[in-house]
């Protein structure tokens, strides 16, 4: 199966975004999870008590994704 290359950068960057969001918040919940079963359980209740986590981290997710996709921008 051969993968189909493009150069539109709009779908290259919502690739780049949904994979970052997918695996982004699998492995910072697991980071978080780690921590808390390893005896620092106040990183995990900290960032769990704010009301807008989830959305702090979607906020970095997605400026990781731009910043990608800048670079890439900027390379060609």
């Amino acid at each position: 199966m051969k993968l189909v290359k493009t150069d539109n950068e709009v779908i290259i960057f919502l690739v780049n975004f949904f994979l970052l969001e997918a695996v982004g918040q699998l492995m910072f919940r697991g980071f978080m999870l780690l921590l808390r079963f390893f005896g620092m359980p106040q990183p995990y209740f900290w960032f769990h008590s704010d009301p807008l986590y989830s959305k702090i981290l979607f906020t970095l997710l997605l400026a990781a994704a731009m910043g990608i996709s800048i670079r890439r921008i900027l390379k060609r």
